[in-house]
C-alpha cells in the first residue's frame, strides 16, 4: 500500500472513493465510520504554524500584506465553504497494525490482510477507469488519475492463495476486460504517458511471471468464468505476452480520434511500446516495407497493421502528421493525399490541405502555394477552431518566405494575429514574423510591426 500513502491526497478525491464505495452520491465526510476515522488526518493544523514562521522574520507582526491578503480571501464567501482542496494525510504510523498479513484477531472487516486491501482497491480502481454508476464516480479526476497508474500495482500485490474461490473467479472476470480495452484503459493510458505512464515498467518480466500464476488456476477453477474472459485467460496461459495486442489494436485506432500531435504522438508511442514488449515489434516494420518499401521508422507501418482497423480521414491526417514529424516525408504526402481522399466535410479537406502545404514546402513550393489557396477557399467556414485558421495564415506566410513574397508573407502573419486576438501569439510565430525586416536597412517596418503589437506579444517575443 506504499504507493497509496505516497501520494498527496485532497478532501475531494476522498469522497469520491467514499461515495463509489457507498454507492451515494451525496456521502458526507461526517459518515466515515469511527475505525476509518483514525487512519486519516483531514486539513493540516500546522499551517497556522507555517504562517507565523513566515512573518517571524519581519518583526514577528503580520505585515499590511499578510493582513490584506487575509481580507481577500475571507471576503470571497464561497471560499469559505469549499473545503475540498483540504489535504487528507494518513497516519501511517497507524497503517501496520491495520493493514497486516496475519491478524492478531479474525478478520472482521476492519483488519483486512494486506492481499485483500489490494484486491479491493484493485476493484475499486477497475470501477473508477469504466465505472458502473457514472453519477457518483465522476467528481473528481484525480482519483481516476490514481486508478490508471497504480490498477496494476495493487493487483501485482494480490495473492491468489489469501482469496476463495468466488474471489478468484471475480478478480479473473475482472482482470480480462481491462486489457481487453473493454474500459477504454488504451485511451485513458495515453492520457498518463505524457507524465507517469510507462510500458516498461508497468509491464515488466514480474507482471507477465504474475499473469501465468493467475493464469495457471484456470483448468481447476469451480466457478465458471464467462466465454469472453476464459478464452482470454487460455491465450495467456499460452503466451502471455500477447496480452497486450489487444492494446496495441485500440491505441492504433485511436488515431481516428485524435486532436492534435500530441494524442496522435501517445497513441504511436503507446502501441509502438506495446507491440515491442510483446515480441511483435517487427510487424510494424514488416508493414512499413509493405506500404512504402522501406522500414526506417515503425510509424510507417501503422497502416493496414491491424486487419479489423479501417482509417478514415482524421485518422490517415494524423498518421500523415507522424510521418512527417519524423521526417518521412514522401510517405506522409502519400497517406495525406489519403486523407484528402476521405474527407467529406470542410474541417477535415482544411486540415489535410494545410498539412499537405506544409509537407511540400521544402520540396515543391508552387504546389503548396496551390494547396494553402485551396485551404483559405474554405478555412472560414463555422466548423474549422480559430487556432487551426491561424495555423492556415502562418503556414501561407511560411510558403510566401519561401517564394521570396517577403512583403506578402507580412500581411500573412498579421493576419494571422487578427484571426484570435484574444489569445497570445506564441513566441515563434512572432520572431518569424520579425525576421523578415530584421536586416531591412533603418529598420522602418520592423519598428511599425513591432508598435501593432500588445505589450504581452512583445514580452513573448523578446523571451
Amino acid at each position: 500500500m506504499d504507493g497509496v500513502f505516497a501520494q498527496a491526497h485532497e478532501l475531494e478525491q476522498g469522497l469520491s472513493l467514499l461515495r463509489f464505495w457507498s454507492n451515494e452520491s451525496d456521502f458526507d465526510i461526517e459518515e466515515i465510520p469511527e475505525p476509518s476515522a483514525k487512519l486519516l488526518q483531514i486539513g493540516d493544523p500546522d499551517s497556522g504554524a507555517k504562517t507565523r514562521a513566515k512573518i517571524q522574520p519581519r518583526g514577528g507582526w503580520g505585515t499590511a500584506v499578510d493582513e490584506l491578503e487575509k481580507v481577500q480571501k475571507t471576503s470571497q464567501s464561497d471560499d469559505l465553504y469549499q473545503d475540498g482542496k483540504l489535504p487528507i494525510k494518513f497516519r501511517e504510523r497507524s497503517m501496520p497494525g491495520f493493514f497486516r498479513e496475519e491478524p492478531v484477531a479474525p478478520n472482521d472487516g476492519y483488519h483486512p490482510r494486506r492481499s485483500e486491501a489490494h484486491r479491493n482497491m484493485f476493484l475499486t480502481c477497475c470501477n473508477f477507469i469504466h465505472p458502473e454508476h457514472p453519477s457518483v464516480t465522476s467528481t473528481d479526476n484525480g482519483v481516476r488519475d490514481y486508478a490508471v497508474n497504480y490498477v496494476l500495482h495493487h493487483w501485482r500485490d494480490i495473492k491468489a492463495e489469501h482469496s476463495d474461490v468466488e474471489q478468484q473467479t471475480e478478480m479473473m472476470e475482472t482482470f480480462a476486460p481491462l486489457m481487453l480495452d473493454k474500459s477504454s484503459f488504451a485511451r485513458i493510458q495515453e492520457e498518463e504517458l505524457k507524465t507517469t505512464f510507462s510500458h516498461d515498467e508497468k509491464f515488466d518480466d514480474s507482471f507477465f511471471n504474475r499473469l501465468r500464476s493467475w493464469a495457471a488456476l484456470l483448468p481447476d477453477m469451480k466457478v465458471p468464468l464467462s466465454t469472453e474472459a476464459a478464452e482470454w485467460w487460455a491465450l495467456v496461459a499460452e503466451r502471455p505476452r500477447d496480452c497486450l495486442l489487444e492494446l496495441a489494436n485500440s491505441q492504433v485506432s485511436r488515431l481516428q480520434d485524435a486532436v492534435d500531435m500530441n494524442t496522435a504522438e501517445a497513441s504511436f508511442s503507446a502501441a509502438n511500446g506495446a507491440l515491442r514488449l510483446c515480441g511483435k515489434g517487427t510487424i510494424l516494420e514488416q508493414q512499413a516495407r509493405e506500404n512504402f518499401a522501406s522500414a526506417e521508422q515503425a510509424v510507417l507501418g501503422l497502416d493496414d497493421l491491424f486487419e479489423d482497423i479501417d482509417l478514415d480521414s482524421n485518422g490517415y491526417h494524423w498518421l500523415a502528421a507522424l510521418q512527417f514529424l519524423y521526417r518521412q516525408v514522401q510517405p506522409a504526402e502519400s497517406t495525406c493525399l489519403k486523407a484528402m481522399t476521405y474527407s467529406q466535410t470542410p474541417l477535415e479537406r482544411v486540415q489535410s490541405l494545410a498539412l499537405l502545404s506544409r509537407i511540400r514546402i521544402k520540396g515543391n513550393s508552387q504546389a503548396a502555394c496551390e494547396d494553402i489557396q485551396a485551404c483559405l477557399r474554405q478555412v472560414h467556414d463555422g466548423s474549422v477552431p480559430l487556432p487551426l485558421r491561424r495555423s492556415v495564415y502562418n503556414t501561407k506566410a511560411q510558403i510566401e518566405i519561401k517564394l521570396g513574397r517577403r512583403q506578402d508573407a507580412g500581411t500573412s502573419y498579421e493576419l494571422a494575429r487578427s484571426v484570435d486576438p484574444s489569445n497570445l501569439v506564441t513566441g515563434d510565430a512572432l520572431r518569424a514574423q520579425m525576421k523578415l525586416f530584421v536586416n531591412e536597412p533603418g529598420k522602418q517596418e520592423f519598428i511599425r510591426t513591432l508598435k501593432t503589437w500588445s505589450p504581452l506579444e512583445r514580452l513573448a517575443y523578446l523571451c
